[in-house]
């Protein structure tokens, strides 16, 4: 039993890769689909109403995509404080599988 452990953290590490890997995908596609109907319903609110009704419409989506878009990007904060996490005083690791951490760190942000 003992030689077939390293064999079985091999396996379920090289999965956890390949489930990552799909659901960046997935959330790539999400963004993606989203863009594209937020497309087709301004062309059909233009059509339907003309521009007051298609710039609203247009302008909320192409927020909503923008705001999916910063869901899945890790980068540095707009005040420049690092990883988005630590911005709020989070601290997450999640490279190997069974390593999820979330610890607080105090943040001056909230004094």
């Amino acid at each position: 039993m003992a030689t077939l452990l390293p064999f079985l953290q091999a396996q379920a590490a090289q999965l956890y890769r390949l489930n990552m890997t799909q659901y960046r995908q997935l959330k790539a596609q999400l963004v993606a689909a989203t863009a594209v109907l937020v497309g087709l319903g301004s062309g059909m609110a233009y059509a339907a109403g003309g521009r007051d009704l298609a710039l609203p419409f247009a302008l909320g989506g192409a927020s909503g995509v923008l705001y999916q878009y910063m869901l899945q990007v890790r980068g540095p904060c707009f005040g420049g404080c690092g990883p988005l996490q630590s911005c709020y005083g989070l601290s997450s690791d999640v490279s190997e599988p069974g390593s999820a951490k979330l610890r607080l760190r105090p943040s001056n942000r909230l004094r």
